[in-house]
């Protein structure tokens, strides 16, 4: 018999207690990843595991464990220890699901299937495409849980950045919270706020949490940013509470990362992709035009070294940095961005690059409003900027991809151009996509432009992206292009 009790050493986690010496060495055998790390440190673990050598592991791994347990040793008893199942499962008693106060908003049947599993596990990851409504549904969990406990909770909401930490105030004010229940606590509003719902950015909040009051229910948004070890992580962590909620378009693919979330949380309790959103007509459809940008030039190579280790270090920059300095590309992507018929997001990685492509686009503008965001733009020009782009159809805004390509909620978006020059991280890409996925009156779909480029990691990543298109996606329509840049010709590749 197995025995899932709280580890002794560790109450705040978990470990089997049984004689089969097996268990542990099977279980560290599957949740086990190779350690990247250890190609460059001598002294650094081969791999990597969210169970400890002496077996234990963090409460929201309990279910993916138990069910790993179940599969290997299917004719074995499995008994939970004392006080195991409220610390799993924490769940809330209720009656039937609490619908906004504001009665513009109406739950979705998966946004209230969403509350209706948060409420019965009292903890939990929930994998929601962007554009889902994650702040309605975070929205709806609270007022439910108040009705629940006839009192209100002291609830922590953890978002990645100021910028959303205003966004997130304003949507909750709009569904009918009540501005007396909801606060911010951020480097504009420094004081700590006397209020049952605090929202906070993490950066602000990992230096100033000692003037946290007890925190009853922890909700972060964009949690796939939970990564192993970091800061956030460790805040996360510290909070006694067990009812953590976590909330993201996509889990980390890195598979340490992925489970130090639902380490954190608790498992997914639910999932939905962009392509499902869409068959209900809850998010826009999508219309995808791929851009093969034939240079006609060779591959750019290091020559300056016969070192082939040097070489293979030098060799992607080579790439990128040949890719972001040609006018002829910038030229033809500017060109086609500013023909764009309503407002344009054109993201970009490097901050000189943004800025070479901004000086192309402010030298052939004809009537397009250009802004030009990166990370060292204030705050109250971002919102002047999201703003804008809402009352207005003639907009494009240059930005770079970690500073709007998550979380950041602008309805009035036609286009979204890649100008990066590789990438194949899903969430990147998701995130990034999801910021033209939102509905107006008057808008059901939008176009993604994916720029990219006749050489080695630039072809290699788009492979990588178009198979997240197919997947993540059912687009009205899917063409890949060619154009020769010398020629100045284009080619249809094909029609999918």
């Amino acid at each position: 018999m197995f025995i899932l009790e709280k580890d002794p050493r560790r109450k705040t986690r978990l470990r089997f207690k049984t004689d089969n010496s097996d268990l542990n060495d099977l279980l560290r055998s599957e949740f086990t990843v190779p350690n990247p790390a250890s190609k460059f440190s001598p002294t650094a673990p081969e791999s990597l595991s969210p169970i400890s050598p002496l077996g234990s592991f963090q409460t929201g791994l309990a279910f993916d464990i138990l069910r790993y347990v179940k599969k290997i040793f299917p004719n074995e008893k499995i008994k939970l220890g004392e006080g195991v199942i409220p610390d799993i499962r924490p769940k809330f008693a209720y009656d039937e699901i609490k619908e906004p106060n504001n009665t513009k908003f109406k739950l979705r049947d998966y946004q209230k299937a969403s509350v209706k599993l948060a409420l019965d596990n009292g903890r939990g990851t929930f994998e929601l495409a962007t554009s889902a409504g994650k702040s309605l549904i975070i929205h709806s969990i609270i007022e439910n849980i108040w009705v629940v406990n006839k009192t209100k909770s002291q609830v922590l909401i953890l978002v990645p950045t100021i910028q959303l930490v205003k966004q997130f105030y304003g949507d909750l004010v709009e569904y009918g919270i009540g501005e007396g229940n909801v606060a911010m606590f951020s480097s504009f509003a420094a004081d700590l706020p006397d209020a049952p719902i605090i929202i906070s950015n993490r950066q602000y909040l990992q230096n100033h949490a000692d003037k946290l009051p007890t925190i009853d229910i922890c909700i972060t948004d964009e949690a796939h940013q939970l990564k192993c070890g970091s800061g956030v992580t460790k805040l996360v962590a510290g909070l006694k509470t067990l009812h953590k909620f976590a909330f993201t378009g996509t889990l980390p693919e890195d598979k340490m990362n992925r489970w130090n979330v639902i380490g954190l949380n608790g498992p997914v309790h639910y999932e939905i992709k962009a392509h499902e959103l869409q068959a209900t007509g809850a998010v826009a459809d999508t219309n995808i035009t791929s851009i093969l940008l034939d240079h006609k030039e060779p591959q750019p190579e290091y020559t300056d070294s016969t070192d082939p280790l040097e070489i293979a270090k030098k060799r992607f920059p080579l790439e990128w940095k040949y890719i972001e300095s040609s006018y002829i590309a910038n030229k033809f992507m500017a060109d086609m961005c500013l023909k764009m018929k309503g407002n344009t997001i054109v993201l970009f990685d490097h901050v000189e690059h943004g800025k070479f492509f901004e000086e192309i686009c402010e030298q052939f503008n004809k009537d397009k409003q250009i802004y030009f965001v990166d990370g060292s733009v204030p705050l109250d020009y971002r919102e002047n900027v999201r703003t804008e782009m809402e009352k207005s159809d003639n907009c494009l805004l240059l930005a770079q991809t970690k500073t709007f390509g998550t979380g950041t909620s602008i309805r009035n978006i036609a286009n979204i151009c890649f100008a990066f020059t590789a990438g194949t991280s899903t969430t990147k890409i998701v995130q990034a996509i999801g910021r033209g996925l939102r509905l107006k009156e008057g808008k059901t779909e939008m176009f993604l432009y994916d720029f990219y480029h006749n050489f080695r990691y630039s072809r290699k990543h788009y492979d990588v992206r178009r198979d997240m298109y197919l997947d993540h996606y059912k687009s009205k329509t899917f063409k890949e292009l060619e154009f020769d840049l010398k020629n100045k010709k284009m080619s249809k590749l094909q029609l999918l």
